[in-house]
Order: structure tokens, then C-alpha cells, then sequence
């Protein structure tokens, strides 16, 4: 027997970020040495949670 069952809204931890609000995210460039990428790590707002590190969450 399948019951259906609605829960309230509540505020989790963006799993996203893990509640930091930022997101490290790795850019490659190409290099004129030997053919080699160069690569650069860069922090971004999550787009997620827009970078309050908190989200909304509700299940049915």
C-alpha cells in the first residue's frame, strides 16, 4: 500500500557548495608553450543558491 505523503518546506544546506555560497570551478588556457593548458582555479557565486549557501527544500 503506497501512502502519499507532502512535507513542509524548510531551509537545507546547499549541497551544491556545501553552504559556502561559492563554487570552485577549474578554467584551462591554451598556452603557447609546447601546446601545453594552463589552468587556473576561479570562485563563482553558486548559482544554485545565489550564493547564500541556503536552499529551499519540500518532498511529496
Amino acid at each position: 500500500m503506497i501512502q502519499e505523503v507532502e512535507k513542509s518546506p524548510k531551509v537545507a544546506l546547499c549541497r551544491a557548495c556545501h553552504g559556502t555560497g561559492k563554487v570552485k570551478k577549474v578554467v584551462e588556457y591554451p598556452s603557447r608553450i609546447f601546446g601545453k593548458k594552463r589552468s587556473e582555479t576561479v570562485e563563482e557565486v553558486c548559482r544554485q543558491c545565489e550564493g547564500s549557501g541556503r536552499v529551499m527544500v519540500s518532498a511529496k
